[in-house]
C-alpha cells in the first residue's frame, strides 16, 4: 500500500525475483524512495527489507522512516551552498576554504586564476606547496607558519598580510593581501578557515608609475628638494 503507482511493477517483479533466485537488489540493504500515505500524497522515505524464512514460505520485514525533513534540509544546504557559491564566483578576490584537517573544500574562480588550477581539491591549504613566499622587498622569505590559513586554523584572524606569491613554474610575480578567519561550531572549536587573496600587483605597479610621474613634473617645473622652487 505504501508503493507509489508508478513503482509498483518493478516491485513485484523484484519480489518474483526473490522468490525465484534468493537474490534482490534491495534486501538488507538501505535505500531512499517515494512512499504514498493513506492520502495518496508521496513524500520520500528510507527503507529497508529484511527477509525470514519460515519453511518454505518468506516473511519480509520492512522498516520505513520518514526523511522528509531530513531531505528538506539537504536541500537547503544545497540551495544556500549554490547562492554562496554564485556570490563568491562575482567576487574580485580569490577565496579558499579548508576544513579542519587542511584540505580546501571549495574555491572561487578567482583563486582558480590565482593557483592556475581548475579542480578546487588539488589546491593545497598551504601557499608554499605552490608558491615561494616573500616580504614585500621580495628577498625576505615569509615564514609559513605564519600565513592566515594556518594561523585562522589555529582559531586567529589576520587582516590584509602584504606579501609577493612567486610562482617557479609560471615564472609569475604577484603582490597580495592575504587575510583568515577561522569557522567556529556551537561550541567555539574550528572547524574550518577561509581565506581571501587579493591581488594588488597593478594597483602596486600604478601606484609607481605615479610616483615616477610626478618626479617627472616636478623635475619640469623647478622643483627641488625641500620644496623650494628654481627662481
Amino acid at each position: 500500500f505504501i508503493i507509489p503507482i508508478q513503482h509498483r511493477e518493478s516491485h513485484k517483479k523484484g519480489m518474483e525475483h526473490f522468490l525465484t533466485t534468493g537474490e534482490g537488489t534491495i534486501i538488507n540493504k538501505t535505500y531512499e524512495i517515494e512512499a504514498v500515505n493513506k492520502e495518496g500524497t508521496e513524500f520520500p522515505v528510507s527503507i529497508s527489507v529484511s527477509p525470514i524464512k519460515m519453511g518454505e514460505k518468506y516473511l519480509f520485514i520492512g522498516f520505513v522512516r520518514d526523511i522528509t525533513e531530513s531531505k528538506k534540509t539537504v536541500d537547503e544546504l544545497y540551495e544556500n551552498e549554490e547562492k554562496l557559491r554564485l556570490i563568491l564566483e562575482n567576487i574580485s578576490e580569490g577565496v579558499i576554504v579548508a576544513n579542519a584537517d587542511k584540505k580546501v573544500v571549495m574555491a572561487n574562480y578567482m583563486a582558480n586564476e590565482i593557483f592556475g588550477i581548475e579542480e578546487d581539491d588539488k589546491i593545497s591549504s598551504n601557499l608554499t606547496d605552490h608558491f615561494e613566499l616573500y616580504f614585500p622587498d621580495e628577498k625576505t622569505v615569509f615564514p609559513s607558519q605564519k600565513l592566515p590559513m594556518q594561523r585562522a586554523l589555529d582559531g586567529e584572524e589576520t587582516n590584509d598580510i602584504d606579501l609577493i606569491l612567486w610562482n617557479p613554474v609560471a615564472q609569475q610575480k604577484r603582490r597580495v593581501l592575504i587575510s583568515g578567519r577561522p569557522l567556529l561550531d556551537q561550541n567555539d572549536n574550528v572547524v574550518a578557515a577561509v581565506v581571501t587573496i587579493k591581488d594588488i600587483s597593478k594597483y602596486k605597479q600604478m601606484e609607481e608609475e605615479l610616483k615616477e610621474t610626478e618626479l617627472k613634473y616636478r623635475q619640469l617645473i623647478g622643483f627641488r628638494k625641500g620644496g623650494d622652487t628654481v627662481t
